[in-house]
């Protein structure tokens, strides 16, 4: 059995919680191995792991070739105090998961509306109603409302942008049990079809109406979930020192091995000025210890920094940066892997400048938080690029919201890739201006101004996007 991390740990808890309680009754099967790596956006590994201890635990029974079956009779008081007492321990998770909802959905679906015709926005309004459930993914029943989501974020062709509200939405959604009033069901009855008025808002062009109604969504649901945890919590109170899983997003999820993280590790220090010019790296025998990793494993991320021409192998003598020399392929970005890396930085790079302003704002009351943190980051950086990653880091320190810092931890994590455009264009044919709108974000930040602050930073971003498509795309006429 593999290490039970936090993914491993969320998604046993909420299965077994669900058996445990009778959501999932005996007899029910359970989706496939790769709907359940969609449902809970974790690896295969994951899912493999978490099926063999369910099954250990006596809760699954497998066979090969088909599904995992529930195999577990619940006791049904028995399993509600199992399961409302796990719930309860989550309970700021779920609520926090909710509030980073209400701030980040707005702006998100507004972006996939502006990529849909009328016609489409009808038919998804017209898809989330009447308000219930169908199933989907095999056995889950899941709202039509939440699938018209899923469908509108889709048509901003970022891919990040669905996983992100799903990983979200697992994390708030709570299970009702017998004998306590339905929250979703009271928000329907008291509140009407919230969605129609975002479908409406968004076909009519209306952004200010628009992110007001998909604010109030999330922020409806919010306050009939309360009392229903209140309820929960009276009649099954635990301990104090009992704490829930906080919520995790896996991005990373089936888009990159461990070379290419060791990879963009190496090349982040190049970056920074750790490895200069010239310098000869540790040998494959060091960079194993270094990074617990396997000698072929090293030997792949070798080959992949080789391959980008920013270090040159020779047998014998080891491999040297050679930065003075370096030569560019443009053929590198046919390679597929390479290509899904570029990709997912991109994407990254532009739902950052969603994000972003957003967390921004969060910390705006507190706004020392950010002084203080950027200056501990920068004490720590080195090179002329070291500037963003500070202010990155003292922005991210600051968020009080845990969702929402994960979100931004998981996003500048994917943004390690962008090291790479440090030695070719666009970031050295753009340097000044990119790094102007740094100097700009901390001009802002020395006077305390928060939008100044929140501008430059977005800024940043964005120019960084637009400049990397605009060399991407001249890279494939070569």
């Amino acid at each position: 059995m593999r290490e039970r991390n936090t993914l491993f740990e969320y998604m046993y808890r909420d299965l077994a919680d669900k058996i445990s309680c009778g959501l999932l009754r005996y007899g029910d099967v359970l989706p496939s191995m790769n709907d359940l790596c969609t449902r809970y956006n974790v690896g295969i590994r994951t899912v493999r792991d978490v099926v063999a201890a369910l099954k250990e635990d006596g809760f699954i029974v497998t066979e090969e070739r088909k599904r995992a079956t529930v195999s577990y009779r619940a006791n049904l008081e028995d399993g509600i105090a199992v399961g409302a007492r796990s719930l309860i321990a989550r309970r700021s998770t779920v609520l926090e998961s909710l509030q980073t909802l209400e701030l980040l959905m707005p702006m998100m679906l507004w972006r996939a509306a502006r990529s849909c015709s009328v016609e489409e926005l009808d038919a998804l309004r017209s898809s989330a109603y009447p308000v219930d459930y169908e199933m989907r993914s095999g056995d889950w029943r899941v709202s039509r409302s939440s699938v018209a989501q899923h469908e509108l974020l889709k048509k901003a062709d970022n891919p990040l942008f669905v996983e992100c509200f799903a990983s979200l939405e697992l994390a708030s959604i709570v299970p009702v049990y017998p004998g306590y009033a339905d929250p979703y069901a009271e928000a329907v009855e008291r509140s009407g079809h919230v969605l129609k008025d975002v479908f409406d808002a968004l076909k009519l062009g209306s952004y200010e109406q628009a992110c007001g109604e998909i604010s109030y969504m999330f922020a409806d649901m919010a306050e009939y979930i309360v009392p229903y945890l209140d309820a929960l919590e009276a009649d099954y109170p635990i301990d104090d020192k009992v704490s829930g899983l906080p919520y995790t997003w896996n991005a990373r999820a089936g888009r990159e091995y461990a070379y290419a993280q060791h990879a963009r590790d190496v090349i982040s220090r190049i970056a920074s000025g750790e490895y200069a010019d010239g310098d000869l790296l540790p040998s494959i025998a060091e960079f194993a210890e270094m990074y617990d990793a396997s000698l072929s494993t090293i030997q792949k991320t070798l080959e992949m920094i080789n391959a980008l021409g920013i270090v040159e192998t020779v047998n014998g003598c080891g491999t040297r940066v050679c930065l003075s020399n370096m030569r560019f392929d443009p053929r590198f970005f046919g390679e597929p892997s390479y290509k899904r890396d570029t990709e997912v930085f991109l994407a990254a790079l532009d739902m950052m400048g969603i994000v972003l302003p957003v967390a921004v704002k969060t910390t705006a009351g507190r706004f020392e938080d950010v002084v203080e943190g950027v200056a501990c980051a920068r004490l720590a950086e080195t090179g002329e690029w070291a500037g963003q990653g500070a202010l990155m880091k003292g922005v991210i320190g600051a968020v009080r919201l845990q969702p929402l810092r994960a979100i931004m931890e998981e996003l500048n994590e994917l943004l390690f890739w962008g090291n790479f455009f440090v030695f070719f264009g666009p970031t050295r044919e753009n340097k000044d201006t990119l790094l102007g709108l740094s100097s700009d974000a901390y001009a802002a930040l020395e006077k305390r101004d928060v939008q100044a602050f929140s501008d430059a930073m977005a800024d940043y971003y964005q120019y960084m996007l637009v400049a990397i498509k605009a060399f991407l795309s001249q890279v494939e006429r070569q």
